[in-house]
């Protein structure tokens, strides 16, 4: 079987297996150029599950690109574990893929160390609900020898990360959130309840009153134990936040409070929280985040008037929720991480 034929073959595998998991992968490549792009839009159909490849040839294309930090390239060198690692972390964010794999090696037939000899490659994997990982090969040939192999090394890997059995996804999903103490939602429920174009129907329970930092959806179990040890490696800080606006979202019919102003705090918190779960293999949604609470569902017509009374919430903390059922969910807090740390 020649190479070109195995590479065909590879990739063709791993569109079957992307197909089957209902995932896309995206790819980061620097001395490859592109070669694992190539591969894989030589199957017919891969626009299906391929999203984007990255060439990142230089570090300045890898920073700009993908942020890798440039305190990578001078610790570590660009060769390294770490900046494939950060290359196929910044491929899951900057992507709407699932999975990505991130190569930067000596190609040669130039530029080889003593103890970063010519053939030295390192291949990083992201995303995939499993921590980010990555291997270093020292492959042997030619210029063309050396970037061939890296090209399938990748491709077997992306199939191997993927799997070809469906997931253990849990049937609950889950999220962080900021869960109001009993006087501030009661506060945050007298305010609103009294306009009139709200239902009690369509109310939400004081109970259920949150603010979404990041929603996980359907989960494995080792990336729950994963997603549950946050708390120990996201810092933070306590903050106030003011909710003084109603909006609605008409394509959802959703009624909220929403904040004209959003803490630096919070914003660094759910930075913090993303980045992590990334690396443990989570898909962040690309959408920029807009702190909200769900006040009301099924409303059919616009907010009539847009501003309430500002109304202080002050953050102290932050948990993981458990919800079951449909949109009148049911919640259960996992686990809460004091801010105040």
């Amino acid at each position: 079987m020649s190479k070109k034929t195995r590479s065909f073959a590879l990739a063709e595998q791993l569109g079957h297996v992307l197909l089957h998991q209902k995932w896309r992968c995206a790819t980061a490549e620097s001395c490859t150029g592109g070669g694992v792009s190539m591969a894989i839009t030589e199957i017919p159909g891969s626009s299906q599950w391929f999203d984007r490849g990255f060439v990142t040839y230089t570090n300045d294309a890898k920073q700009e690109l993908l942020n890798v930090s440039p305190s990578i390239f001078i610790s570590e060198g660009a060769v390294s574990e770490m900046t494939v690692r950060a290359m196929a972390e910044g491929a899951i964010f900057q992507s709407n893929a699932e999975v990505s794999v991130a190569i930067s090696g000596v190609a040669g037939p130039g530029g080889g160390t003593p103890s970063k000899p010519v053939g030295m490659v390192w291949i990083g994997f992201a995303g995939a609900l499993k921590p980010t990982e990555a291997t270093c090969y020292v492959f042997k040939g030619d210029r063309a020898a050396i970037r061939q192999q890296a090209v399938e090394a990748a491709l077997e890997g992306l199939i191997q990360r993927c799997g070809q059995a469906p997931l253990n996804l849990s049937t609950s999903r889950y999220f962080f959130a900021l869960w109001p103490n009993e006087k501030t939602a009661e506060a945050l429920y007298e305010r609103y309840s009294k306009k009139d174009f709200i239902k009690p129907a369509q109310r939400v329970a004081l109970k259920n009153l949150h603010v979404t930092l990041c929603y996980l959806g359907r989960v494995t179990p080792d990336f729950l134990k994963a997603a549950l040890a946050v708390g120990n490696e996201v810092p933070g800080s306590s903050f106030n936040i003011a909710f003084s606006s109603l909006l609605y979202w008409s394509e959802s019919e959703v009624c909220c409070l929403g904040a004209k102003e959003i803490p630096d705090a919070l914003s660094k918190l759910v930075t913090r929280i993303t980045h992590y779960l990334v690396s443990v293999g989570f898909k962040p949604e690309r959408k920029p985040y807009v702190p909200h609470i769900t006040i009301a569902r099924l409303c059919k017509a616009s907010v009539p008037d847009n501003k309430i009374a500002p109304i202080s919430w002050e953050a102290s903390d932050f948990c993981l929720v458990k919800s079951t059922g449909g949109e009148a969910s049911d919640y259960e807090i996992i686990q809460r991480w004091s801010l105040a740390r």
